[in-house]
């Protein structure tokens, strides 16, 4: 004797885990977290609350006063292992930096190039 088989039901399972969806900052907005007791950075164009690490961090306070607000990936990399930004991630990141920003930027730069390399000033 053959039994139809029905689709599974799909009200039974689970919806797949979904990470929270990521927060965008301005740069504008990140400029304003330039205290040691509010301070914000961008790593490889993520946002990073750094305000609860500051009395972790080895080098101390006075490095990261000088990156607070501003893009430290330069700084972090000429002092950082790549991986090491890894163990913090979970903790210490907020967002993204709005990408119109940086595409605008890198437009422009393109544009100057693009007319510089064909005969124009």
């Amino acid at each position: 004797m053959e039994y139809a088989t029905s689709p599974k039901d799909k009200s039974l399972e689970s919806p797949p885990l979904q990470e929270p969806p990521t927060k965008i900052y301005a740069l504008s907005e990140i400029a304003q977290h330039n205290r040691l007791d509010d301070i914000w950075v961008i790593i490889d164009g993520n946002v990073y609350d750094l305000t609860n690490f500051v009395s972790e961090h080895p080098g101390g306070g006075k490095i990261l006063q000088g990156v607070a607000g501003k893009d430290a990936t330069k700084k972090f990399n000429k002092y950082h292992r790549p991986a090491l930004i890894s163990r913090y991630e979970a903790r210490l990141k907020i967002g993204q930096v709005q990408l119109e920003q940086s595409v605008e930027k890198k437009s422009k730069f393109r544009i100057r190039l693009n007319f510089a390399s064909h005969g124009g000033r």
